[in-house]
């Protein structure tokens, strides 16, 4: 919640020290403030990077983390507009929505409980370094999605419809496994979590689907950056 200032001469969160999401990168608790500056301070890279598509939102709402993409029953266009009316202090995450038509693909790296951090940024590498995506993709980022998920996303030449893209990087994706020999197994779009597994999850790939934005905020309120240039330097951390 935010009111107007005449003073500020901007919106601004009803409770500013009230605290939102508390856990173990929050020990003393990330405020509405905390929040609602952070999306400020990026605005003009979210909507740079959104670029009008169909956006969702993650409100916390009394402990809860309620869902957001629809107002007056019509998709949300998140614009230098309305960005102060539609941001407060309790947005947890910003999602965009994946086009039919589409000109890049969403890899979600999803790992299991047991596998290490350095199990998985290993096979992001490999993946993300690969000729066959090397070949497809004139651009790419690894974005952090959660404390142990990641997407890798692809910028592709022109844009295709969604379904076909998304068997294109299934059909890579399972040549790539079954040609190396990981120490751990990894799946390609299988359903269900196995604690001993990575999961390649091509579920951002499919109409209306949702995937994080950069620079939103994860649940857990760390940055959605690109860590691309950096793979080596996060392997221990």
């Amino acid at each position: 919640m935010k009111f107007y200032s005449k003073f500020l001469k901007e919106f601004y969160p009803d409770n500013p020290n009230q605290i939102v999401l508390k856990n173990k990168y929050y020990p003393s608790g990330l405020r509405e403030i905390d929040i609602y500056n952070h999306y400020l301070n990026y605005e003009d890279k979210l909507l740079k990077w959104i670029d009008n598509r169909y956006v969702g939102f993650f409100i916390n709402v009394n402990g809860q983390r309620i869902m957001k993409r629809r107002i007056n029953n019509k998709p949300i266009t998140l614009t230098k507009e309305n960005f102060k009316d539609l941001i407060t202090g309790r947005t947890n995450t910003i999602f965009v929505e994946h086009p039919t038509q589409t000109n890049y693909y969403v890899i979600d790296v999803d790992p299991g409980k047991n596998i290490s951090r350095d199990t998985t940024i290993e096979i992001i590498a490999d993946i993300h370094n690969h000729l066959f995506l090397r070949l497809l993709t004139y651009k790419k980022e690894i974005l952090i999605t959660s404390s142990t998920g990641f997407h890798i996303i692809g910028t592709i030449p022109n844009k295709k419809n969604i379904n076909h893209i998304r068997k294109l990087i299934e059909d890579m994706l399972n040549f790539i496994v079954k040609s190396k020999k990981y120490t751990s197994k990894v799946l390609v779009n299988k359903k269900g979590r196995d604690p001993n597994t990575i999961n390649l999850d091509l579920t951002p790939m499919y109409e209306k689907s949702l995937h994080i934005s950069k620079f939103s905020l994860t649940k857990d309120g760390l940055i959605c950056d690109d860590i691309s240039k950096g793979l080596q330097t996060i392997r221990t951390k």
